[in-house]
């Protein structure tokens, strides 16, 4: 799925070639040497040329459009001089489009009353002209002349023909062959891109795609006469023929079941995607229909029916559009994105069927009119398709992300319990242990009630720090600043230690700071018992205070200092982690979250704390702003 976006691009790039192909193709075939052309409309299909050649024509200019009429369609067309007077003697190729007519006789003033015939229902190895077209050639004749053609459609009756010199007719066509070619990659490389998302994502959309990309396919190789021409060994004339009639009934359906899987995603009104469903199976009444040889009724009730279906499915993108404010907004289009790529779908294939009905006139582009749609809709479903691709892919990786995180904050979280359930067994163990024993001991009452509540408040200190640490990582903590004196502080943090014979003051007197008192005590009671418990029993252990000014502002700076003792320096990188206890200090009890707490606390209140280890002496300076 990495490469998508390349892909897409040689699309794009396929695309535009075969478009301009097509574009030089039809440009030239406006000029050829047909001077003068009109019709006769042969109601009962049984007049014969003589009959007909008496009848009055009428005149027509550019294409003929008649629609799905039962009626035999007789032209009359003048042939001018080639251009080129050296080109008076080189035969003349008459080319008749577009390559679905079922039957076109020739009848050429020069070669009557032999008949020349050619069509969809007739072999394309047994023609003069083998284009993928129609057509004849015709003979030499330096002098304009007539030919008339007698046509003959189950489809639509739009009818464009083209006369010019044999070797400019045979490049033009091979021009629209490249086209053709170009197309039908397209159409492959779509197939192949559709399931390979297939493969990525098994959902409604995605074989929706898949079917509309094999119809699509098969129906390119139909229309451009490809199974016709090489797979006339396999396949008859007729049977390539009926093959093409019903893969022209199946497009719609097959259209119509995608932008219905791609609709109720967002949940337009009920019955349209109702009659939506209801429409899309009439390739059944169609291929009924054909069996009973009624071919014309059953493409000409498909066109109004794909009339239909197109204009109800652009009033459902509106209905999305209107909604879109009550439709989730992390679909993987947005609805107005989805509303766009149906309108557009069905302004086109609209702009395609009328012609083809005869409600408007058609042009030379109409003779290519499947050519286009084939691009049209390649381009509009293959973007809204890649867009949803990209998003989809999008939302798989960052919901692996999100897995990913959530595991690793769960694996951070397991781990970090089991080292608290280590921790908290383990250090509540000693106390515990401590108090059994004076239990068991024959020792004075209250020299056993000194060890008991001893044990108990260290006991106490470890569920505390606990607790902290808890409000710590709920955010459950709430700053209450107030003035208040420093030294206040540290002689209430001092009074809680019992052992304030051990400790040296040295502070600025009346240093006030605007500071939460709750926080700041349990910062100064962490940092002062830590130090009374590492160091040596008869050590002095040092508070210093000062007014200081860091990074342009000033505070207050708090230094406690003790000597090292008999326990080891701790890891600097470690020591403020949770749960981290250097391994001589594990002798003695502790919860591992003092420093944790400290650090958290004084980050909590603006300050920092740093750890200044000399010689043989730690210090533990706090600086807290003013």
């Amino acid at each position: 799925m990495a490469k998508q976006s390349n892909i897409i691009t040689w699309a794009a790039k396929f695309a535009s070639l075969a478009l301009l192909c097509l574009l030089l193709t039809v440009g030239q075939a406006w000029a050829n040497l047909i001077a003068e052309q009109s019709y006769f409309e042969d109601k009962t299909g049984e007049l014969t040329f003589d009959q007909v050649s008496k009848k009055p024509f009428k005149s027509y200019t550019g294409i003929l459009s008649k629609g799905f009429s039962p009626s035999v369609f007789w032209l009359k067309l003048k042939i001018a001089q080639p251009h080129d007077k050296s080109n008076d003697n080189q035969p003349i190729a008459l080319r008749v489009r577009p390559p679905y007519l079922d039957e076109i006789q020739l009848y050429d003033s020069k070669i009557l009353p032999l008949v020349l015939t050619t069509g969809d229902n007739y072999s394309w190895h047994d023609q003069a002209f083998q284009s993928v077209n129609h057509g004849f050639i015709l003979e030499p004749g330096a002098q304009p002349r007539f030919v008339w053609l007698r046509i003959k459609s189950s489809s639509s009756m739009i009818v464009g023909v083209d006369a010019e010199v044999l070797d400019v007719m045979m490049a033009i066509e091979k021009k629209q062959l490249y086209t053709n070619s170009i197309d039908v990659v397209l159409m492959v490389f779509l197939l192949c891109w559709s399931l390979l998302l297939l493969i990525f994502k098994i959902d409604k959309i995605s074989v929706a795609f898949v079917a509309l990309q094999v119809a699509s396919l098969a129906f390119s190789l139909a229309y451009f006469g490809f199974i016709r021409i090489y797979y006339s060994q396999i396949i008859s004339s007729h049977a390539a023929n009926e093959i093409y009639s019903y893969l022209f009934i199946l497009m719609p359906a097959a259209y119509l079941l995608f932008y219905r899987s791609l609709l109720q995603e967002y949940k337009p009104p009920i019955w349209m995607m109702r009659a939506l469903l209801t429409l899309q199976f009439y390739p059944l009444l169609g291929l009924i229909l054909m069996l009973a040889q009624k071919q014309q009724l059953a493409l000409h009730l498909n066109a109004l029916i794909a009339l239909t279906s197109f204009a109800i499915l652009s009033v459902a993108s509106i209905c999305v559009f209107k909604n879109r404010r009550k439709i989730d907004q992390n679909k993987l289009i947005p609805p107005l994105l989805v509303a766009i790529s149906c309108w557009l779908f069905t302004v086109g294939s609209i702009t395609i069927i009328l012609p083809g009905l005869g409600v408007v006139d058609a042009s030379d582009l109409s003779l290519y009119r499947f050519t286009f749609q084939s691009f049209f809709s390649a381009l509009i479903i293959g973007s809204t398709v890649y867009l949803r691709t990209k998003k989809m892919e999008q939302s798989t990786n960052q919901a692996l992300a999100r897995a990913k995180e959530e595991a690793y904050f769960e694996r951070k979280r397991r781990e970090e319990q089991n080292v608290f359930f280590a921790m908290l067994t383990h250090e509540i163990r000693t106390p515990l242990t401590a108090m059994a024993y004076s239990v068991q001991t024959a020792m004075p009452q209250n020299e056993l009630k000194k060890q008991i509540e001893r044990g108990v408040t260290e006991i106490d200190k470890i569920i505390e720090h606990c607790s902290q640490a808890q409000r710590i990582e709920e955010g459950n903590y709430v700053i209450d600043r107030n003035s208040i004196h420093l030294s206040d502080l540290i002689a209430t943090a001092i009074e809680k230690c019992h052992t304030n014979n051990r400790i040296r003051t040295d502070a600025v007197p009346n240093l006030v700071i605007e500071t939460d008192a709750a926080l700041t005590l349990v910062v100064l009671n962490n940092l002062i018992e830590n130090a009374l418990k590492y160091s040596d029993p008869n050590s002095v252990v040092s508070i210093t205070c000062e007014v200081e000014t860091l990074n342009n502002h000033t505070g207050a700076s708090i230094s406690i200092t003790n000597q090292l003792g008999q326990f080891d320096l701790p890891d600097p990188k470690r020591l403020f982690e949770k749960y981290y206890r250097s391994p001589s200090a594990h002798a003695i009890t502790g919860s591992g979250l003092g420093l944790f707490l400290v650090r958290s606390f004084v980050k909590a209140l603006g300050g920092i704390v740093t750890y200044h280890p000399i010689e043989n002496k730690v210090t533990f300076k706090i600086w807290l702003p003013l």
